[in-house]
């Protein structure tokens, strides 16, 4: 199959990868589909219940009251916990996530049930299961959710299962089987694929693409990038796609009608620089262990920190160009009395005091009352980093 090369620029693009959060799954049984089927994005029906600001706030409030160890037995998180096989836990998983809308108690009752119905062996009654063992599934109802829905899932898991041994690959499976179903006459189902930061994975993490889980999704995967991340150009504003030639040729022509594009001679510059695949190559090794020595050295420090008991934290960079911490200072006092009331009073304190500005997590939906931060080594000296730790490590130690 041919496939053809579009760049595009102009504003700030945000395409997202077909999510396996069971809104899919739950659109196609409520509409009663034949068999599995993945709705397309925009025929996914969203019913507004509340004001969506208050409906945030109430939520990210339930996160921080619930993300803890402590909940599982309380939560239907508990469900797939009780296995130990793999796809045990993966179909358990899917199906207590399905439920969970409504009351805590009677959806993890009704998972159970689920689960007791199967033989508690939901990987073997799928893969395995007599026609007439499905009895055990008459009468199976929550909420909206009934009989007829559980069958569809059953028959996709039951088929997916015969030549997959996980569900990391349903979402491709899905639509290759979508597509052979439509055949020659319909259109086909496509998956686009946002990889603005695949160049970047450091230590052991290694990058996936529809491609690399499934060769047939060639036809059918049309994948985003540009220069904006990995080569350290955020204001340039190229980029390119790549995909089916039929679906690239649609994209030109709608490009041709938008008139905010990125200057010519950039555009050109960078045309020229991609096919040059060993000064890409040197490029981007520079780069990576540039941007890894930043990240890394900055997250001994805060593990120096917190092994010094302040109440600090750090996720071990896996990629991109972000340190994920944690600076816990709610409810301390300044050494002039005023107390750091909240997360902003947090955040100011930081950047008065210790000169770090960092982003908090509430700015990308998270609870205001978060006291974690994404922080970017995107300006960072590496022989500044550990001026900073110190200063960032005396200005906790001034907090009562």
């Amino acid at each position: 199959m041919d496939i053809g090369v579009l760049c595009f620029c102009g504003r700030k693009y945000h395409p997202h990868l077909i999510s396996i959060s069971g809104y899919s799954y739950f659109a196609s049984s409520y509409w009663r589909q034949q068999k599995p089927y993945l709705v397309p994005l925009n025929k996914i029906l969203i019913l507004p219940c509340m004001d969506a600001g208050y409906l945030i706030e109430f939520l990210n409030k339930k996160v921080d009251e619930y993300n803890q160890p402590f909940f599982i037995e309380r939560d239907p998180i508990s469900i797939p916990h009780s296995f130990t096989k793999k796809q045990d836990i993966e179909i358990a998983g899917f199906f207590a996530a399905i439920f969970s809308w409504g009351n805590r108690t009677t959806i993890i009752q009704k998972t159970k049930e689920l689960m007791q119905r199967m033989n508690m062996s939901p990987y073997e009654f799928c893969l395995s299961h007599r026609s007439d063992e499905l009895k055990k599934l008459k009468g199976f109802k929550h909420r909206t959710f009934n009989e007829d829905d559980l069958y569809y899932f059953i028959e996709f898991f039951h088929h997916h299962y015969q030549t997959s041994d996980t569900l990391e690959t349903a979402i491709c499976d899905m639509v290759l089987r979508e597509n052979i179903r439509r055949g020659d006459t319909e259109k086909k189902l496509y998956v686009m694929y946002d990889q603005m930061y695949w160049h970047l994975t450091y230590g052991d993490i290694k990058h996936y693409d529809p491609v690399n889980l499934r060769p047939a999704m060639r036809e059918c995967t049309i994948y985003i990038d540009a220069i904006s991340k990995v080569f350290a150009s955020t204001g340039v504003r190229v980029g390119w796609s790549m995909g089916p030639s039929i679906v690239m040729a649609k994209m030109k022509a709608i490009l041709t009608h938008i008139g905010a594009w990125a200057p010519m001679a950039e555009q050109k510059a960078v045309a020229k620089f991609l096919p040059q695949r060993d000064a890409l190559k040197n490029y981007l090794s520079h780069f990576k262990k540039e941007i890894e020595q930043r990240l890394r050295g900055i997250y001994d420090g805060f593990m120096r920190l917190k092994n010094e008991g302040l109440t600090v934290d750090a996720i071990a960079p896996e990629a991109a160009i972000y340190l994920t911490i944690k600076i816990d200072l709610t409810g301390k006092r300044t050494v002039d009395g005023k107390l750091l009331q909240n997360q902003t009073d947090v955040t100011a304190y930081l950047l008065n005091e210790a000169s770090l500005a960092v982003v908090p997590f509430y700015a990308f939906g998270a609870s205001r009352n978060s006291p974690w931060y994404r922080l970017s080594v995107g300006t960072c000296k590496k022989e500044e980093i550990n001026e900073m730790i110190d200063k960032l490590g005396e200005a906790l130690k001034k907090l009562k």
